[in-house]
């Protein structure tokens, strides 16, 4: 879903340097149609989506909502049909693939960036699927963090102001116990 929902951020029409106004408006009306949404409808007992959930979670009223009352159709025309299909293309995944996992490698971090193509905006997104690591004797069972994934350790009495600092100490974690191999 995480990239199907970056090519619906990316197919946001681009017109006169407003790409970022435009996206803020599809997104303020996605988030008025999904907000009312209940865990009960949407939750890991869900196996199918109701329709009128699945169109308020995939976009697909929220885009309905902007042609009309944003006057997209007027503005932009037959330029909606790129978001129209990413729209579609992940209508389409949340209703074949519900609470579906692809497979990956779950032992490790799923980390993901996306820019946008418009070179002038600020907008960036990081994605991060937290992993379950390997049942292994050198794991701690309280490890938080993947063997493999870099990090860095936040004080107690952090001071906010100093994040940059907390990340410039960042380290690759390793196991936690040592392997019998090593010993030898």
């Amino acid at each position: 879903c995480w990239e199907k929902f970056c090519n619906i951020l990316g197919a946001v029409p681009t017109d006169g340097g407003q790409y970022e106004i435009y996206l803020r408006d599809l997104m303020k009306l996605w988030v008025e149609d999904t907000r009312s949404i209940k865990l009960s409808d949407v939750g890991g007992k869900v196996k199918r989506l109701n329709p009128d959930i699945l169109d308020r979670l995939s976009g697909k009223t929220a885009l309905k909502k902007a042609r009309r009352s944003l006057q997209w159709d007027v503005h932009f025309g037959p330029r909606l049909e790129r978001l129209e299909s990413a729209i579609l293309e992940l209508h389409h995944d949340l209703d074949t693939n519900y609470n579906k996992f692809s497979p990956m490698t779950p032992h490790m971090d799923y980390v993901r960036d996306w820019v946008p193509s418009v070179p002038t905006s600020k907008l960036r997104l990081h994605f991060t699927s937290r992993a379950k690591p390997t049942e292994d004797p050198r794991n701690m069972m309280v490890q938080h963090v993947a063997v493999g994934t870099w990090y860095y350790k936040v004080p107690d009495n952090r001071d906010p102001n100093r994040f940059l600092e907390y990340r410039s100490k960042c380290q690759e974690m390793v196991y936690s116990h040592k392997d019998e191999e090593d010993e030898e």
